[in-house]
């Protein structure tokens, strides 16, 4: 067994999918490079999230401030084109295997992401019909070709389903223990699990995993299957984990406590912990790693410039037909001829033509399983040197690439580094929360803010909400065109009447009245004049009547930091439980503040 834990397996990403679910309905943003894999931002509902896949490693939430990427490659940049802007309507896990898939919304269209961490790994992007549109590494196997046009497959199960597993197996198994092969070694090759979880089913039937297979009796061979499930449904559950230390050296983190495995456990958030632990992992860029990175980087470049010169020395042997192609479609252009026209006509000349721009002045031929692009204002022989002259960019760059590669020493600054600067959100100037529901409610300070939200930030589908009193702030639930829940509303109303003039009053609770974004206004009626702040609203309002005045404030930590967060008690109690609640009253500002200092203190230092 190894001694770090490398990659995470199925029980992992099944204990962590749970806590992942919060990604739905959010917007991919971008995606990023990252040493051996990518990262994915998601921005929605108030907020923003990020998960890092690595291709040998596995998916998971990360904090956006830890993220570091790299230099863009061809891949990313047209990934981007597929899938930013794209909403994620479902995120789910290929029959507890190490395959997740994200399905997306855009422009109409169902896309899906299948993102594998089996051997190599690889991601794989489907159109609604199953058939693929782009692939990290396109590759053919004995049981399934991975290439652009293919419908795509799964790969099959390496063993039988776990959970399937029975005594009745045994005469089955039985047959492939051999005393020079391991117990779990045999287990591991029959049966689709983790090799840490069939280790774990061993040892909790007094089983040493390293003991030879012929040490499993029928009896032994029972106690496994009940053992494996019942490590399976421990791991899954997601609510606790195990961080395994010896000699001050963390060596993995798991989703149930692996007995099998010598040193301190440490129980932890086991999301928080994996994420921390696998992050560090894929950042570790020693110089072996970095060194074969470049020398597959020279090699992708050779074969690319190798396919150019191909391609570019067949397109010289018929250079007379293909310029009076491109001079066909330059004619056809300048005497009006309609777009659709050109496209049929071009496209007849050339059974390898798979694309005609008209408006680009383009052509694009299928040669060698390359896209080739050519300038129709051009010449064939101007075209076919622009192949030429790629080819030797990346021969050079190749070349550059192999000298790098044979320092003894590789430098830090080879590699372009970029940090992600997070830009302050629009609403974080104004009092703001998520809701119990997840949506995003925001309230103005004072009348410029309440001018601001209403004439830059709402929108028609937004709710704005204000109590029914005079002095107090405008209050918006972005809504994003979803229907805003009962209890969102009671929240956004509490923001609402607790920074109100009410509370000055002494009052425990106020009305508050709320209406749809488009039935206000800040146009004034003929001969008014409306003040900064305010504004008017049409059409029938709807009440909620005697909402109490209570703020919460509470302390969230996170990555050994602490943020402070306000709003309705519900609403804050959802992201911390070290919370005070506050009510209108009679003592000073001084006392209240320093008791809630103290209470913080105490509670954090438990």
């Amino acid at each position: 067994m190894k001694e770090f834990k490398t990659s995470m397996t199925a029980i992992d990403f099944a204990a962590i999918l749970a806590r992942l679910q919060e990604l739905k309905g959010l917007k991919l943003k971008n995606a990023y490079r990252i040493p051996g894999g990518l990262f994915f931002k998601f921005k929605g509902r108030g907020t923003e999230k990020g998960v890092v896949f690595g291709f040998k490693i596995g998916l998971f939430p990360v904090s956006l401030e830890r993220i570091e990427v790299i230099e863009d490659d061809r891949f990313v940049v047209k990934l981007r084109e597929f899938i930013r802007g794209a909403r994620l309507v479902e995120l789910e896990q290929v029959d507890l295997d190490r395959i997740a898939v994200f399905t997306l919304f855009k422009e109409g269209k169902r896309l899906k992401l299948y993102l594998e961490w089996i051997r190599e790994g690889n991601l794989v992007l489907t159109d609604p019909d199953e058939t693929i549109l782009l692939a990290w590494e396109e590759k053919e196997m004995r049981d399934r070709k991975i290439a652009k046009g293919e419908k795509y497959m799964l790969p099959p199960r390496a063993g039988l389903d776990p959970l399937a597993l029975s005594p009745g197996y045994y005469e089955r198994f039985s047959k492939e223990f051999k005393a020079r092969f391991k117990a779990s070694a045999v287990l591991s090759k029959l049966i689709d699990a983790p090799g840490e979880v069939i280790a774990e089913a061993l040892h909790r039937c007094k089983v040493d995993p390293q003991s030879p297979s012929t040490s499993l009796t029928l009896e032994r061979f029972s106690c496994f299957t009940e053992k494996v499930r019942e490590v399976i449904f421990e791991g899954i559950k997601g609510d606790r984990g195990y961080r395994l230390i010896r000699d001050g050296n963390v060596l993995g983190v798991y989703p149930f406590k692996p007995t099998h495995r010598e040193g301190e456990f440490e129980e932890v958030d086991f999301v928080e912990a994996l994420s921390e632990y696998f992050l560090i992992l894929m950042y570790k860029k020693d110089e072996k790693s970095i060194k074969e990175g470049i020398e597959r980087k020279a090699k992708e470049f050779l074969k690319r410039a190798a396919v150019l010169r191909a391609v570019a020395d067949e397109l010289s042997k018929e250079v007379f037909t293909l310029d009076k192609l491109l001079e066909e479609m330059r004619r056809l252009k300048e005497e009006g001829v309609r777009w659709e026209d050109i496209k049929t006509k071009i496209s007849n000349l050339d059974p390898r033509i798979v694309e005609v721009d008209p408006g680009k002045m383009k052509v694009v031929l299928k040669l060698k399983e390359l896209d080739v692009h050519l300038n129709a204002n051009k010449s064939a022989y101007e075209n076919i040197s622009e192949l030429f002259s790629l080819a030797k960019t990346l021969e050079k760059k190749a070349k550059k690439a192999s000298l790098i590669a044979k320092k003894k020493k590789v430098k830090e600054k080879e590699f372009k580094v970029v940090t992600i600067k997070e830009r302050k959100a629009w609403y974080e100037n104004f009092y703001h929360f998520i809701s119990s529901g997840g949506f995003l409610v925001v309230g103005g300070k004072d009348a410029s803010q309440n001018e601001a939200l209403v004439r830059k930030y709402m929108n028609d589908n937004d709710i704005f909400l204000h109590a029914d009193i005079h002095g107090g702030p405008v209050v918006i639930v972005k809504s994003q065109g979803d229907s805003v829940d009962e209890k969102t509303l009671m929240e956004a109303a509490q923001l609402a009447a607790s920074y109100s003039r009410a509370w000055e009053l002494g009052l425990m609770s106020a009305d508050v009245y709320w209406v749809k974004g488009s039935q206000v206004s800040k146009k004034a009626p003929s001969g008014e004049y409306l003040t900064k702040g305010a504004f008017m609203v049409y059409g029938r309002r709807s009440y909620l009547r005697n909402v109490p005045l209570e703020i919460a404030l509470g302390v969230k930590v996170r990555n050994s930091t602490c943020e402070i967060v306000s709003g309705p008690p519900s609403a804050v109690g959802k992201e911390t439980k070290i919370m005070v609640i506050l009510q209108p009253g009679r003592m000073s500002r001084d006392f209240v503040i320093k008791k809630m200092v103290n209470v913080f203190k105490s509670a954090l230092a438990k």
